[in-house]
Protein backbone atom coordinates (compact mmCIF):
# COMPACT_ATOMS: atom_id res chain seq x y z
CA UNK A 1 0.00 0.00 0.00
CA UNK A 2 2.95 2.26 0.77
CA UNK A 3 4.14 2.00 -2.40
CA UNK A 4 0.60 2.30 -4.51
CA UNK A 5 0.92 5.74 -1.97
CA UNK A 6 3.82 7.17 -3.08
CA UNK A 7 3.11 6.17 -7.03
CA UNK A 8 -0.04 8.48 -7.20
CA UNK A 9 0.04 10.94 -4.34
CA UNK A 10 -2.28 9.60 -1.88
CA UNK A 11 -2.04 9.04 1.82
CA UNK A 12 -3.58 5.82 2.77
CA UNK A 13 -5.24 5.55 6.12
CA UNK A 14 -6.37 1.75 7.92
CA UNK A 15 -8.76 1.63 10.35
CA UNK A 16 -9.74 -0.64 12.95
CA UNK A 17 -13.26 -0.47 13.18
CA UNK A 18 -15.41 -0.73 16.01
CA UNK A 19 -17.40 -4.37 16.41
CA UNK A 20 -20.00 -5.69 19.28
CA UNK A 21 -17.08 -7.76 21.19
CA UNK A 22 -15.09 -5.27 22.16
CA UNK A 23 -14.78 -2.46 24.27
CA UNK A 24 -16.74 -1.62 27.47
CA UNK A 25 -20.10 0.11 26.05
CA UNK A 26 -23.37 -0.44 27.98
CA UNK A 27 -25.25 -2.04 25.33
CA UNK A 28 -29.16 -1.19 25.28
CA UNK A 29 -31.33 -3.91 25.09
CA UNK A 30 -31.55 -3.97 21.20
CA UNK A 31 -27.89 -4.07 21.34
CA UNK A 32 -27.53 -7.16 23.86
CA UNK A 33 -29.70 -9.02 21.30
CA UNK A 34 -27.60 -8.29 18.87
CA UNK A 35 -24.02 -9.17 20.38
CA UNK A 36 -26.38 -12.90 21.21
CA UNK A 37 -26.97 -13.43 17.94
CA UNK A 38 -23.32 -13.20 16.99
CA UNK A 39 -21.73 -16.59 15.96
CA UNK A 40 -19.02 -18.06 19.10
CA UNK A 41 -16.88 -18.67 16.75
CA UNK A 42 -16.81 -15.25 15.42
CA UNK A 43 -16.38 -13.71 18.61
CA UNK A 44 -13.43 -15.70 19.26
CA UNK A 45 -11.80 -14.89 16.36
CA UNK A 46 -12.57 -11.54 16.89
CA UNK A 47 -11.28 -11.43 20.63
CA UNK A 48 -8.33 -13.18 19.74
CA UNK A 49 -7.03 -10.80 16.42
CA UNK A 50 -8.01 -6.93 17.54
CA UNK A 51 -5.61 -6.92 20.92
CA UNK A 52 -3.10 -8.02 18.39
CA UNK A 53 -3.96 -4.84 16.18
CA UNK A 54 -4.11 -2.71 19.23
CA UNK A 55 -0.68 -3.56 19.91
CA UNK A 56 0.49 -3.39 15.99
CA UNK A 57 -1.50 0.26 15.83
CA UNK A 58 0.85 1.36 18.40
CA UNK A 59 3.69 1.05 15.73
CA UNK A 60 2.29 1.61 12.47
CA UNK A 61 2.41 5.24 11.28
CA UNK A 62 -1.10 4.33 9.34
CA UNK A 63 -3.06 1.86 10.89
CA UNK A 64 -5.57 3.70 13.66
CA UNK A 65 -6.99 1.26 16.52
CA UNK A 66 -10.45 2.66 17.10
CA UNK A 67 -12.74 0.24 18.14
CA UNK A 68 -13.21 1.61 21.73
CA UNK A 69 -14.78 5.09 19.96
CA UNK A 70 -17.93 4.31 21.08
CA UNK A 71 -17.06 2.75 24.92
CA UNK A 72 -18.59 5.89 26.23
CA UNK A 73 -21.46 6.38 23.73
CA UNK A 74 -24.69 5.77 26.01
CA UNK A 75 -27.21 5.78 23.21
CA UNK A 76 -28.13 2.49 20.49
CA UNK A 77 -25.29 2.90 17.85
Amino acid sequence: MEALAQEYGFKHLFLWQPTISIGSKQFTREEENIKYEVATDLIELIDSVYPKIQMAALEKENLYYIAHVFDKEESQI
